[in-house]
């Protein structure tokens, strides 16, 4: 958390100067060594899919996405 509190202090300029529209934290590598990180099962819930149509329903297809779709190719 300290690193992203120091790299927001060190972006502010930029962004009073451009705006901000998207801020991303994702934690990583917390875990012992040798342990594994399980996935989500999102993709194969029907509660999951069924809020997903609606939204996408009501906003349209872009606005909800998987944060990882954002990356510059």
């Amino acid at each position: 958390m300290a690193t992203a509190e120091a790299l927001l202090r060190v972006s502010t300029p930029i962004i009073r100067r451009r705006g901000l529209t998207l801020v991303g934290v994702a934690p990583a590598n917390l875990g012992e060594p040798g342990v594994a990180q399980l996935k989500l099962p999102l993709a194969r819930s029907r509660e999951t899919r069924s809020a997903l149509d609606r939204i996408h329903g009501c906003f349209g297809s872009t606005a909800i996405t998987r944060g990882m779709q954002l990356l510059p190719d």
